[in-house]
């Protein structure tokens, strides 16, 4: 899968660039996903940052709209059929978006991300865990419903954003890939 980058570059509180950078080890964007991606980034990113600062500098918890992403998450399909399961694949791919958006780059950093945050995303949870191994996060990504969490992330954008854009593979641009 094909993966690019955003770097902010916030100068007094204010955007003043937005770099967009390949992934060192994975093949870039396409022109039409770059495209898309350059838009969604460009749409959004005062948004983005803001959200960012207020829930990592600040601390401040608009936990409504997150609450809703986890549960959109928690209604992905599960394509696992044993019963007795230590974890809900789609709080694995929740708490990898957040790992990923905090700067992880790699299955190994989730973990460690997931981890080094385990408290607080035990509290947002709502229930205690055991963090994934990288390999169990690997094989989230690898084996989940791709088409359902593009349906889930375009669904959840559309009904935080209030739009009726054009479908964006969001996923694309959170760095899930087969590597």
């Amino acid at each position: 899968m094909n993966k690019s980058k955003a770097d902010f570059i916030i100068v007094d509180g204010k955007i003043i660039d937005i770099k967009i950078k390949d992934v060192k080890g994975k093949r870039p964007l396409s022109k039409k996903e770059l495209k898309e991606f350059k838009n969604f980034v460009n749409k959004f990113k005062d948004d983005i940052v803001q959200k960012w600062i207020d829930y990592f500098v600040y601390h401040k918890r608009d936990e409504s709209k997150m609450t809703q992403l986890l549960e959109k998450f928690r209604e992905l399909p599960d394509y696992r059929k044993c019963k007795q399961l230590k974890f809900n694949v789609g709080e694995i791919m929740f708490m990898s978006l957040l790992a990923i958006l905090s700067g992880a780059n790699g299955y190994m950093d989730m973990e460690f991300w997931i981890k080094s945050k385990k408290r607080e995303l035990q509290k947002f949870l709502g229930h205690a865990f055991i963090a994934p191994a990288d390999n169990t996060i690997r094989n989230v990504f690898l084996n989940i419903d791709k088409d359902a969490l593009d349906k889930m992330f375009e669904n959840w954008a559309h009904s935080t954003a209030n739009t009726n854009s054009t479908s964006i593979e969001i996923y694309d641009f959170v760095g899930i890939s087969k590597n």
